[in-house]
């Protein structure tokens, strides 16, 4: 099993049963205190979950093809973007940006590198 893959499973999968179903609870520890719409948060929670699966089954050689991980990278790379703009724009906490945007962008360099040093976009490691 791919080490990146596997924390980006764990990470994606985790965040979205938080965003699912205890986002009103953490949500304050990381300033974040608007959750918004409902029907938004589910899908957005699971989407995460989708994704963490599909990192798994890709860490695990059960999806063929690296076109999983270029659309991965590209979704973690626009979490990074997104949530340094709403800091400067919209009030985002730092702390929101240190727990969602920085380990996306972490993730996303690290799913690069898989796909660069590969040419297939994925490691058998």
């Amino acid at each position: 099993m791919n080490r990146t893959l596997l924390s980006a499973a764990v990470y994606n999968i985790t965040g979205g049963i938080l965003i699912i179903f205890l986002l009103d609870w953490i949500g304050p520890f990381v300033d974040f205190t608007n959750p918004g719409n409902l029907l938004f948060r589910l899908f957005v929670g699971g989407t995460a979950i989708t994704f963490g699966v599909g990192y798994l089954n890709l860490g695990r050689g059960q999806e063929k093809g690296s076109g999983f991980l270029y659309y991965g990278a590209g979704l973690k790379y626009w979490a990074f973007v997104i949530s340094v703009y709403c800091f400067f724009f919209s009030g985002l906490s730092i702390l929101m940006v240190l727990a969602f945007g920085l380990p996306n962008l972490v993730l996303a360099v690290l799913f690069t590198r898989i796909i660069v040093t590969t040419g297939a976009g994925l490691s058998r490691e």
